[in-house]
């Protein structure tokens, strides 16, 4: 079976290689008059008992020409500020959002109605996605996380347009780099609003999160100290870049913060991201590629996810979970374990016993564990 995921990952890499070369040709971007007539605003709904809500901003071309509000794969000139509510298949499933846009201000005015409910105690939970994503997933994933954060936290999702094409890594890494600017510049009008920020960022959203993370201090008006959590999954960003000394890390590390990061040897979405960039990527614990020489030898269980102790930040290994599907990068959401970690982290409750400390001498990390204690009963044994 190595052989085969071997050549598997050769024949996707090849794959990846022609998709860079195919969009030489560019991209062919519709009219957006036929996309947009249709897209009348209107205000912020409530909720009911059984229904869920929450709230977006998006650089991607909205689509209306069904009569309802989708976000297209494309660019467009104008941000999309909207909510929606949707309700849940099963515990584990949320079903399609039924959205509507807003006015900014009626945006920022419906976040800050529910950020003043007594049980939110002033929270909010963001979360940027990464790429080949599209709206619909991305507002799944969201929508998992706000499960884990709970229901009076208000959710609000980050999106830019993704290509929602395996083969479009490119243009995808051009599109969330032209989407930093709203993206920092709604988390620095959020941090004026919120009293406790968390922000998730997932692949390839990790790097903007960390952007805008760090960009807050540029920004008068915005109180940075407010992002109180940031969670870095299955990131596609440069390890190094993140974890060392004077790097990103540190720099959020500068407000009384606390950083989750999740990394595995597994991701094979990460390591053919790694084929591109030829470095380690943070999302890794693979040691075969770490900008250290010498750490080289110790290969693929080498845990190089570890690093210099910092207070506030865990950096913990999901390696030791198999994934169901070879080629997914979810297993801080699907996972049973790790969502438990996860969740935690989320409602500021300490970690659940199957995250084990995995520090060795001056390196700090820890490893989440498939037969570990779990007294509460927190995973059944068949998820």
């Amino acid at each position: 079976m190595g052989r085969t995921l071997s050549s598997q990952m050769r024949q996707i890499s090849a794959l990846l290689a022609a998709g860079m070369l195919a969009g030489c040709g560019g991209l062919r971007v519709p009219d957006p008059v036929p996309y947009t007539a249709g897209c009348p605003t209107g205000p912020v709904r409530a909720a009911s008992e059984d229904q869920s809500q929450f709230f977006f901003l998006s650089s991607a071309l909205p689509d209306c020409r069904d009569g309802s509000l989708k976000l297209a794969p494309f660019r467009h000139y104008n941000l999309t500020y909207g909510s929606g509510l949707y309700n849940w298949a099963d515990e584990r499933k949320p079903l399609e959002p039924a959205m509507v846009a807003h006015a900014r201000e009626t945006w920022i005015d419906g976040i800050a109605r529910r950020l003043a409910e007594p049980a939110g105690k002033g929270r909010l939970l963001i979360f940027i996605h990464g790429y080949n994503t599209t709206f619909i997933e991305a507002h799944e994933t969201a929508a998992k996380i706000g499960k884990l954060a709970g229901k009076d936290v208000p959710l609000v999702l980050f999106h830019w347009p993704s290509r929602e094409r395996a083969l479009s890594y490119p243009a995808d890494e051009a599109t969330i780099s032209w989407a930093q600017g709203p993206i920092d510049e709604a988390l620095a009008d959020l941090t004026a609003k919120a009293d406790d920020i968390t922000i998730v960022g997932h692949s390839m959203g990790v790097r903007a999160t960390i952007r805008a993370v760090l960009a807050l201090d540029g920004y008068a008006h915005a109180r940075p100290e407010r992002v109180r959590k940031v969670v870095l999954a299955s990131g596609d960003e440069d390890r190094d870049r993140v974890l060392r000394e004077g790097g990103s890390v540190d720099m959020m590390l500068r407000h009384d913060r606390q950083i989750l990061i999740y990394s595995s040897y597994r991701d094979t979405p990460i390591d053919l991201s790694r084929r591109v960039h030829a470095y380690a990527r943070l999302g890794s614990t693979d040691c075969s590629y770490d900008l250290i020489y010498s750490r080289r030898a110790l290969g693929k269980h080498g845990n190089c996810h570890r690093t210099f102790p910092r207070e506030g930040l865990s950096v913990v290994s999901t390696s030791r979970i198999d994934p169901a599907d070879h080629y997914d990068h979810n297993d801080f959401i699907e996972d049973c374990r790790t969502r438990a970690d996860f969740a935690a982290f989320l409602r500021g409750a300490p970690p659940p016993p199957f995250r084990v400390d995995i520090s060795e001498g001056e390196l700090a990390g820890f490893e989440i564990v498939p037969d570990g204690p779990d007294p509460d009963g927190l995973c059944p044994p068949d998820e």
